[in-house]
């Protein structure tokens, strides 16, 4: 049986389910401006869904008087792709990819005219429809004088030029459009009617960063050069338009002059609390839904998302189960006891767990001086209260991998944060505890365990770590650098000196190395792919660094928060750690032995509980 949650691709989804689960982010109104934007978000955020409704909602055929109408049109990865290849020149495919493009937003914004016709009639519907059609120049042998006749020569002049992109070699070459010039001009006739007067069309481009080079080139042509009366909304995945050029020589797209960035989080949907409002809204429209159409009776209590997870397990709750191995509070007494002897003092103390290993990790550092910790332990000061909030979450994923348990994520804002704002994510392990969880006897779902939300947690961790290697190009290579780094961080976190406070991500250091090499190289491909394809997240780095640690690009690459439960790692942004050129191409591209190298010189800078070390290969066969 399937659960509320299950549909949460909005490229599957008929527009009448996208309209039913649609929540409205709260600063959408940024959208509705006349100016270009570029929407910057992850996978799965909900741009495609954002878009999709801007374009239902503007294409309303209700009568009223319209400012805007959309044309949506999602640039599919295996269709921009199929036009390359050694059979037509650079120069012959752009030409060809202009003209096909060009044909695709004309045909669909006739068909829209089409559809809206009845209440929104063309004053000069034949004198528009002979403009456009000698902006082709195939030949026809019907006259154009309406809306269906030009979708039909559209439709023509479309299988001419696709039947050429299939067999250039043997089928004749299509007469080409002016291309950027079509729609253009299509838009500027079509705001001087009546019906639709003064409108702007938005033409709605999702996932751009699926665009070949010179593909990019031309759209960012035609974004520079939006009117009063036709504009650009582009949704794109970090780093997926790295390069702004058109197809003018050194000419660019400029964002103080030609377009505006909006980050898709933040300047779209707003701060964490206007984040979770949204994702409580997402899973109550499906709750509402689903429980309409089984005719299950239900209140506003029943559409609570939160209702159905149990609150999230304070700290020291989570400190009280671990302390109910009698054996492993035995095992840690001992070893702080021995530290005790080692400074010939006797171990009194009534310490808790918490302080335990803090202790133990306090004793590896070099100014450690038993008698001040003692005394900051004792009298709880100002120097503890800092200590306790740096080590406490790091102490707490420590004992939970010493005693080989999986650390505990319960709570609806820990699936939010683990999440990493991507509401597609929240519903897939909403829809994993949903299909675990039974049924009360009134059809309602019943509360979901800690276990079951940390097991649908994991499962969908998992998931995800396997889907990197179906990234374009680079896959197996990210996913064996992912593993390498994710088993680093892990070490660190079983790092029983506690070196680093939960780290999950790094920054590229120069070190022996020239940037040179790296600007050019598939390492920086490889890095470019991984932010674009969620597994990492890319932040401007803050920090100042020596002079022999400058790092290569400004930026921090966080390790997303939906893979740190496969690594049984902190989510949370506390230290990084450093990698140099060398390593971060070793991890990607070197052999099994060589990354075995690395994995254990890092098993040597840390310490861990009964750990035995395993080469990668080995790790390779556990984890792939």
């Amino acid at each position: 049986m399937e659960s509320p949650f299950a549909e949460y691709k909005a490229t599957e989804l008929t527009s009448e389910r996208l309209s039913g689960y649609f929540v409205e982010p709260r600063y959408i109104n940024k959208m509705y401006t006349n100016n270009v934007s570029f929407v910057i978000g992850q996978r799965g955020s909900g741009k495609t869904t954002l878009l999709k409704h801007l374009c239902s909602s503007y294409n309303k055929n209700d009568g009223l008087p319209k400012q805007r109408l959309g044309i949506y049109y999602r640039f599919d990865i295996n269709k921009m792709h199929s036009f390359s290849g050694a059979v037509l020149s650079d120069e012959e495919w752009d030409v060809l990819f202009a003209h096909c493009f060009s044909i695709e937003i004309c045909l669909l914004l006739t068909k829209l005219l089409i559809d809206l016709k009845e209440n929104y009639p063309l004053d000069d519907e034949m004198k528009i429809c002979k403009k456009i059609r000698h902006l082709f120049f195939e030949e026809y042998d019907k006259e154009i004088t309406s809306l269906e006749e030009l979708s039909e020569y559209l439709e023509h002049v479309d299988y001419i030029a696709k039947r050429y992109k299939r067999n250039p070699l043997r089928v004749p070459t299509p007469m080409i459009s002016e291309c950027e010039k079509t729609f253009e001009e299509y838009c500027s006739l079509i705001s001087q009617q009546s019906s639709y007067k003064n409108i702007c069309i938005h033409f709605l481009f999702d996932e751009y960063e699926n665009m070949l080079d010179y593909q990019k080139r031309f759209i960012n042509s035609c974004a520079k050069n939006a009117s009063y009366y036709h504009t650009y909304k582009i949704c794109v995945r970090p780093y997926g338009a790295d390069e702004m050029k058109t197809r003018k020589v050194s000419e660019v797209l400029n964002e103080a002059d030609d377009f505006k960035t909006l980050d898709y989080i933040n300047d779209i949907i707003g701060n964490a609390n206007d984040v979770a409002d949204f994702m409580k809204k997402a899973c109550a429209k499906r709750l509402e839904k689903y429980y309409t159409e089984r005719k299950t009776p239900f209140s506003e209590i029943d559409l609570n998302i939160e209702y159905y997870f149990p609150n999230k397990k304070s700290d020291e709750e989570l400190f009280a189960k671990l302390s109910k191995n009698k054996k492993y509070i035995k095992d840690t007494q001992k070893e702080v006891v021995s530290i005790f002897n080692s400074f010939g003092k006797e171990f009194n103390e009534n310490w808790d767990l918490l302080q335990m290993k803090l202790f133990i990790a306090l004793y590896n550092k070099r100014d450690f001086n038993i008698d001040s910790i003692i005394e900051a332990f004792n009298t709880k000061n100002s120097t503890y209260k800092n200590w306790i909030n740096n080590y406490k979450k790091a102490i707490l994923f420590l004992c939970f991998s010493e005693q080989k348990m999986t650390y505990e994520m319960s709570g609806f804002e820990d699936i939010i944060s683990i999440a990493g704002n991507v509401v597609r994510y929240v519903l897939e392990i909403c829809d994993y505890c949903f299909l675990c969880t039974g049924h009360t006897n009134d059809g309602k779902y019943s509360n979901i365990s800690e276990k079951m939300q940390t097991d649908a947690t994991c499962k969908v961790s998992q998931r995800r770590f396997q889907q990197i290697s179906t990234i374009p190009d680079y896959g197996q290579e990210i996913k064996q650098m992912v593993l390498v780094i994710g088993h680093i961080f892990n070490m660190y976190h079983r790092d029983t000196q506690i070196q680093r406070f939960e780290p999950n991500h790094f920054v590229i250091k120069r070190r022996n190395a020239t940037g040179r090499n790296y600007m050019d190289s598939k390492m920086k491909k490889a890095i470019q792919f991984s932010v674009m394809y969620g597994v990492f997240e890319a932040e401007r780095s803050t920090k100042k660094c020596t002079a022999k640690d400058v790092p290569i690009e400004d930026e921090e690459f966080h390790l997303h928060p939906i893979l740190t439960p496969y690594f049984q790692i902190s989510w949370r942004k506390k230290q990084k750690c450093s990698f140099t050129l060398d390593e971060i191409n070793d991890f990607l591209f070197g052999s099994d032995e060589c990354v075995s190298k690395h994995l254990s010189y890092y098993y040597g800078k840390t310490k861990t509980y009964n750990e035995q070390q395993i080469t990668f290969e080995q790790m390779k066969k556990e984890c792939y």
